[in-house]
């Protein structure tokens, strides 16, 4: 399935896993969206999870058309698909209940869509947007003043980052050392609610790097294993930590950057994904065995790591649980996948 799960299989070092399972204190509750699919690569996927516990995310039905939905902190659900859509991606929910996400079109172009509580979508195209397939508009942040954040891959699928006002304004950016060729460039990740951003860019060489866009406009970029490799940003909280993933030789896992510059590394594992941060430093993501099993990890503000399986999920290679997002009150959505590669979503409350 084509979503922000900030998995990467590493190229720079290939290492096993040692990290052992351990069962978390909070319950575990699986969940189907309407019309999800039971075949194998069908089902449920949980994307992001807002501050009261609603959740956004994808599903595919039993035809393999992907439809997005929202689940209520009741359980309840509602399905969705922008007009012209042929696979809908919600990626994030505010406080105000408003969605962004991205949808594919027939002739497989990318645009933007705004949903409204009341259900009314609205879709986007950032001026530039490619118009070819695999190009076009990803809104990927709505922050709590309704200022959403995206990027956008243009007609020679450069990457560059924008900024769009509740009124529809586009202020496009790209980060002084993005490179101009086709897959390079600047792809925003997080926006904090005064309007600091934090994402990717790739240089002329394809070697990635962090960055922080201040407010004022203002750009800072780093490396967090000293450039030896790739830096992959996955998110920003209200402090301006951000947290995300390296792969260098002889050191892959995660890592945290403060506001101040310090970076704080974790993790030692082959394949690594790193979901996002709440207001309290909390980091949720998932990581690969030896086997290619997939397991989810908590990272708790003062370090501490706990490991987690959802019920149900796979023991095979592809298989397992994979926990892409967390809030506030450290509930996490995510999805696992069971026995007969049919995936399920997950809330851990």
């Amino acid at each position: 399935m084509n979503r922000v799960r900030f998995t990467v299989f590493l190229s720079c070092l290939w290492l096993t896993a040692s990290a052992s399972a351990q069962k978390p204190t909070h319950t575990i509750t699986g969940f189907e969206a309407p019309g999800a699919g039971q075949g194998q690569n069908q089902g449920t996927w949980g994307q992001y999870i807002g501050p009261d516990g609603s959740i956004v995310g994808s599903y595919y039905d039993s035809k393999n058309v992907i439809h997005g939905f929202l689940r209520n902190p009741a359980g309840t659900f509602g399905t969705f698909d922008p007009s012209g859509s042929t696979a809908t991606y919600p990626y994030w929910i505010n406080t105000a209940h408003v969605i962004v996400g991205r949808y594919v079109d027939a002739k497989g172009v990318m645009h933007g869509f705004v949903r409204s509580p009341a259900g009314k979508i609205v879709s986007y195209n950032a001026p530039g947007a490619g118009k070819s397939a695999n190009q076009g508009t990803f809104l990927v942040v709505i922050n709590k003043g309704g200022e959403m954040l995206g990027y956008y891959l243009d007609s020679n699928s450069v990457y560059h980052g924008f900024l769009l006002t509740p009124q529809g304004q586009f202020t496009e950016f790209d980060a002084p050392n993005g490179g101009t060729s086709a897959y390079q460039g600047t792809q925003a990740a997080g926006l904090t609610d005064d309007g600091a951003v934090a994402g990717t860019v790739e240089d002329s060489g394809d070697t990635s790097h962090g960055f922080l866009r201040g407010p004022d406009g203002s750009f800072t970029e780093f490396d967090a294993a000293g450039g030896m490799c790739d830096t992959y940003v996955s998110d920003i909280n209200s402090q301006q930590t951000i947290v995300g993933l390296y792969v260098a030789p002889g050191a892959t896992g995660g890592f945290l950057r403060s506001v101040s510059g310090e970076i704080t590394s974790f993790g030692d594992w082959m394949s690594f994904g790193v979901g996002t941060i709440n207001t309290s430093g909390v980091v949720t993501g998932n990581y690969y065995d030896a086997q290619q099993v997939g397991h989810s990890w908590v990272r708790a503000a003062d370090g501490n790591i706990i490991y987690f399986d959802a019920p149900g999920a796979g023991k095979n290679a592809n298989q397992g649980t994979f926990a892409g997002a967390n809030n506030d009150s450290e509930e996490i959505t995510g999805d696992y996948v069971d026995s007969n590669g049919v995936n399920h979503g997950f809330i851990v409350e």
